[in-house]
């Protein structure tokens, strides 16, 4: 919430499902539109540690980029899970195998034993700065 307030950028949030406790692919269309910057998936999330279907966001931002012409991409916020996920054999591509995921964030105050307030963020391409 401190990028809206500080960027000035008005959020748009998605009401995660009652029966996953997650955002879905559909309830995230609802709230894109031309001047949508990004759609940010949460791996672990705070109060059941459950993943967005970060692989069923980027389908539909692939198929509403080729349709409306936008090029919107997704931020995963990989807090938590992003210290556990890579390790879980049958969970979906929710990183960088994914076309539209431009950035991944991960705390390290959380699981890689840095000192509190300390987190990382990976782009895949340095273009992807600006």
């Amino acid at each position: 919430e401190k990028l809206f307030r500080y960027m000035d950028i008005e959020p748009r949030f998605v009401v995660p499902s009652q029966s996953t406790f997650a955002l879905t692919a559909e309830g995230a269309r609802e709230k894109i539109d031309e001047k949508t910057i990004g759609v940010v998936c949460i791996m672990g999330n705070h109060y059941g540690g459950q993943y967005d279907p970060v692989w069923e966001v980027d389908e539909m931002l692939t198929a509403l980029n080729k349709e409306k012409g936008y090029e919107i991409g997704i931020h995963v916020d990989a807090a938590s899970g992003g210290f556990v996920a890579p390790f879980q054999p049958n969970l979906p591509p929710w990183d960088f195998r994914l076309p539209n995921v431009l950035s991944i964030s991960a705390s390290g105050h959380k699981f890689g034993e840095s000192v509190c307030g300390t987190g990382w963020v990976v782009w895949r391409q340095r273009q992807d700065l600006s």
